[in-house]
Order: structure tokens, then sequence, then C-alpha cells
């Protein structure tokens, strides 16, 4: 006999069935040692969960002082993306979902104190929002036909069959989460009216009279869920005693899987520049599923992106910091393409500048060392750099921005501070081009005027001694150092004269030459 899908779903249902029901036919034995001396009754305890319905269990860990929500995906698969065995009305033959088809994200966990916010007296909500992303590519979910759903009920389901109050043990997992340790009934956890759907049956269709224990609220998401769509999102709840501060609930979702046509993929296209760059090539951008490309001149394009959630993040190379990675879900709504950049920041590319401030012929030369040089980049989103050159007006700077785009390499350089007395003779700025990342270029010298010092002279009054006192009059002719008084060497000077003054004078002074070097013809004068 040849076996049809949907008689195959049938079977899957029965045998589910059979499994949830098993505790409940061992209520057909009685025990006790006589019919005169009734033993106590055997109450039946729950009925156990089928392996299979377990296995598509999404779990999520809430823990109330962390006000956090994890979600870990079932350890088992039903669909794969492709080669999807669907039955002839284009269903696949089980409708428990699991990480394969669909993702499951939480947000916005709140609780309310006991009693308060709508919680039963004793009692604390929590609540938090799921949205359910549909994975598949070219399949769509739509209302389950297993499990059962309430009479006339359409849409996708999601109910906590199982809540157990947890712990953490301290360790980590091989996933690297804490591992969490499921505690006997040490506090009451109960899925609340924030699941919108009334206790309903899913498995064995007999109704929730008082006292079924297989009976679960429910929360509804809109059908279809399109391939690669998100749902909104639907706040669900819980009431726990206050003294739970972890639980564990354990969710069923439920859909059927429809085939909705050709596969939906977009591309994945944008920019990678850097302020300090400009248009980078090179470094990699990577997409969720193993796509990857270099982007060159700044551009890159990526096709051929499935449908659901991804990931876009970019790689840059050695001296640039890589930017945050950026999430798109690619959908029959997302325009194609689905634009994505970055802005990178990157070292700056510098080089050397160097020059001279010369001082014109028949210039004095005093010390440059208090110049300000200012040498400018043109190229846009780079910075001046002010440096002082030496004494004798030579500078350099080591750390000027190349620059990129327009001007680069290029720049100008300006003065400021020049000593008292000093000006150009000609152009007061200088320039240069052609600076490259690392290199060296040499801008043009500019040329300054500088009054020439006058001769130090220094005095000395000898101490009084038999009526007279000495004055020493001297003066360095080495200073100044006029370059048409005698070159290079010190200047000569035949003679000088002076005043001085005094208070009483005794006898009128008397005068000698100085005979050293650098004075010849010296007038002697005498005078008040």
């Amino acid at each position: 006999m040849q076996v049809t899908p949907l008689q195959r779903r049938s079977g899957i249902k029965s045998m589910v069935r059979s499994v949830l029901s098993t505790a409940v036919v061992a209520l057909a034995a009685c025990s006790g040692e006589s019919l005169n001396t009734p033993a106590d009754p055997v109450l039946p305890q729950d009925p156990k969960v089928n392996p299979q319905v377990r296995s598509l269990a999404w779990l999520f860990d809430v823990n109330t002082a962390k006000k956090t929500v994890r979600i870990t995906p079932p350890s088992a698969a039903i669909a794969k993306a492709a080669g999807l065995d669907l039955d002839v009305n284009g269903q696949v033959e089980l409708s428990l979902v699991g990480a394969d088809v669909i993702a499951l994200t939480a947000s916005n966990y709140a609780a309310t104190g006991v009693g308060a916010g709508g919680a039963p007296p004793n009692k604390v909500r929590v609540t938090f929002d799921v949205a359910i992303t549909n994975l598949l590519t070219s399949v769509q979910l739509i209302t389950p036909t297993f499990p059962t759903p309430p009479a006339a009920a359409t849409g996708l389901f999601m109910f906590p069959f199982e809540n157990v109050v947890t712990t953490t043990s301290g360790g980590v997992s091989t996933t690297g989460n804490d591992v969490i340790v499921e505690l006997p009934n040490t506090g009451g956890v109960t899925p609340s009216v924030q699941f919108d759907g009334a206790p309903h049956n899913w498995f064995n269709d007999t109704g929730c009279p008082v006292g079924s224990n297989d009976c679960y609220r429910y929360e509804t998401y809109a059908v279809p869920l399109v391939a690669g769509g998100t749902s909104t999102t639907s706040q669900v709840g819980f009431d726990i005693d206050p003294t739970v501060s972890n639980f564990r609930a354990k969710m069923i979702v439920a859909a059927d899987l429809q085939n909705s046509g050709a596969a939906i993929t977009r591309t994945v296209a944008g920019t990678v520049t850097s302020p300090q760059l400009g248009p980078l090539t090179g470094g990699s951008v990577t997409i969720t599923g193993g796509f990857s490309q270099a982007p060159s001149a700044g551009n890159y394009s990526i096709a051929g992106i499935g449908a659901g959630p991804r990931t876009v993040a970019y790689t840059p190379p050695a001296g640039c910091t890589a930017p945050a990675s950026q999430s798109i879900t690619v959908s029959p709504a997302s325009p194609d393409p689905i634009p994505v950049s970055f802005v990178v920041t990157c070292n700056a590319p510098t080089g050397t500048v160097t020059g001279a401030i010369n001082f014109a012929a028949g210039s004095g030369s005093p010390s440059l060392t208090g110049v300000q040089v200012t040498i400018t980049p043109a190229a846009s989103g780079t910075s001046p750099v002010t440096v002082n050159p030496l004494a004798a007006g030579a500078y350099s700077a080591s750390a000027v921005n190349v620059g990129v785009g327009a001007g680069a390499g290029n720049g100008a350089v300006s003065f400021a501070n020049l000593p008292a007395g000093c000006s150009f003779t000609g152009a007061s700025t200088s320039s240069y081009s052609g600076l490259t990342t690392g290199g060296s270029v040499a801008a043009a010298a500019v040329s300054i005027t500088c009054p020439l010092p006058n001769y130090p002279l220094t005095y000395a009054w000898s101490t009084p001694a038999a009526g007279s006192i000495t004055l020493t009059v001297g003066i360095d002719l080495t200073v100044r150092n006029d370059p048409l008084n005698n070159g290079a060497a010190a200047d000569r000077i035949g003679a000088f004269q002076g005043t001085i003054n005094f208070g009483t004078r005794v006898s009128a002074p008397v005068c000698s030459a100085n005979s050293a070097a650098g004075f010849s013809g010296v007038v002697n004068t005498a005078g008040a």
C-alpha cells in the first residue's frame, strides 16, 4: 500500500497522541492488597512529552536579576532551506519548526512589583516581546495542520508546554553559555494572560476541562509569513513567585510550510571610505552565508543573497580600524540592491616637509627659534602642522598629512612671530608639492631682512684712590659683525665718543687711547 504525505502526517499525529497518553492508560490499572483494605489511590503523573516535541522546543532562559531573556534554538531540525519534502498541497509533513526554518528574537523585558501591574496577588508578572523571522528563501509559513490549532483560528502559533525554575552552576557549556540547571518545583511559573490565546489542548483533541494538564495558552502571529520576512512583535508573559530569580520556558512554534515561488535574493552593495584615505581598496566585505568581496576604489557589490537576517561586516587592511558590523533582513519588501556602506577610520598618511628662512645680504641674523612655521596641506580632511625652526632658520616637519583626493601632496607654508624689526624680502609665504606617504619634499625658501644690532658697551668704575677714580669702557666688535665691515672678521672702528656726567668735578678727566685690535686713529678728548 502506498502511503501519501497526508497519511504520514496523520500517522505522526497519532504517534504523538499515543505517547502523550501513555501515563493516562496506566489509570486502567489499580493497586491494593484486597478489596476490603483498599490502598491509597495512585494518582497519574503528568504525561511525558513526546521526545520529538521536546527536541523541537525553543528554550527561553529568563533571568529576573539581570533582566535578560536568552533564546536557545531547538536541538532538532525538521526542514531544510532547499529540497523540502512538500506534499501535493505544497506543505511539509511536520509543522513544528526549528532553527533551520525560523529565528526568534526577544526584546523589551519588563517586570511588575509583587501583585502590581495586573499580576495576581503575591505574584510578579514578567513580560517580553518575541518576533519570528522566516529563514527560508522560497517557502512561506502558514497556519499549521499539526498540532491541531483552535477551531477557526489561523496564524503561526507559539505556546509554552513546560516551565521550570532554573539556576546557573557557575560553569560554562561547550558553546560558552552558562550551564543551566533545572530545579525541582521550588517556585511557581505560570503563563500569564499576555499569551492572548486561552488554554488549548494541542495534542489529544479532548478539550480543556477542569483538571486538564496538557492545555497551553498560546500567542498568534499573522500569516502568511513570507520568505525572509519578520513578524510584528507580540508580548508574552509569565506570573512567577517572588522567590524565582531564573526560570526556563520551553516553547513550541507551529506552522506549515508552503512553496511561494522562486527563491528571493537580493544584491547588497555600497561604498567603503575613510576620511583619512578616501575610497578604500582591499580588505573584505563579508555577509553571513559565506559571501565576501574585496572593495575596489571604495565600491563593492555582492549578488545572490538569500532571504532572512544577515550580518554585513568589513575587515579593513592594516592601519585601519574595523567599523561596526550592520544587520539587514532580505525579504520581498527589500530594495534591490540593499545599500550598506562603511566609514573607516585609518591612520593618516604622512610625509616630511623641509625648508629654510634665509637672511638677506647686509641683514642682521638674530635667532629664529621663536618663529612659528605653519604647514597646511591642501587636501580636505587634513590638519595644519606647526613647528619652530633652528636658530639659523632651517625647519623640518615629519608628520604632515599627505591627504587624499584633490590637493593631495600639496600645501602652503606660512610664518609668524618674526624677530622685532625683521621683514620679508619678497614673498612672505611658501609652498610645496609632490609629498607622498613616507616621502620628503622641500618647500621654497623665503628671505628676511633684520636690523643689525648695536655694539654692546660695558663700563665699570674703580674704587676711588689717591683722589682719583677710573672709568673703564669696553665695546664688543664681534656681535654686530657687519659683513660690509671687515668681512667675516670682527668689525673695525676708528673712534667712538661718549659723554660722562658726574656730580662733583675735581679735575678734567684724562682719556687714554685703547690699543686693542680694531681701533686706529683714536682721538682723545676731554670735557665736562
